[in-house]
């Protein structure tokens, strides 16, 4: 169980690590990147791909963790690995909407400043909420023993 444990474990942590390549590309460059255009709409697809591997891995955690080989140890990370995972998702979601918002401004749609400004602000506190989620599942992952 250990090792089904820790494969979805790392699976999700992959997903982090394509989440916030996407979110540099859209949100965190240099000043002479800013001169390339964004790719909103292949950063949107990409980051619908995370949201819907994402949910495979909570439903997957939801199904290990009512598992009769599952240990009290598994059970509490796999909980907490699920909070986590839907605040990371939360947190895509949000920025997929922002992608998908700002691809329709480029091809001559709506979007305007302050809508844009109220979605970031959303943004921003998901981002806290996972990034809290986070430090809450490193103490799980340690006392899990993984």
């Amino acid at each position: 169980m250990d090792d089904l444990v820790r494969a979805l474990a790392y699976e999700v942590f992959g997903l982090l690590e394509h989440y916030i390549q996407v979110h540099n590309d859209m949100l965190g460059r240099k000043w002479l990147a800013w001169l390339q255009p964004i790719d909103f709409e292949g950063n949107a697809r990409k980051l619908t791909h995370i949201d819907q591997v994402l949910e495979n891995a909570r439903l997957q955690a939801l199904e290990l963790q009512s598992s009769s080989q599952a240990l009290a140890r598994h059970r509490e990370y796999l909980r907490v690995l699920v909070s986590y995972v839907v605040a990371l998702s939360d947190t895509v979601s949000i920025l997929r909407d922002i992608a998908e918002n700002m691809s329709k401004k480029a091809r001559g749609g709506q979007y305007d400043m302050s809508q844009y400004q109220q979605d970031m602000d959303n943004y921003k506190v998901s981002v806290q909420r996972y990034k809290n989620a986070g430090e809450i599942l490193k103490v799980a992952w340690a006392k899990a023993g993984l």
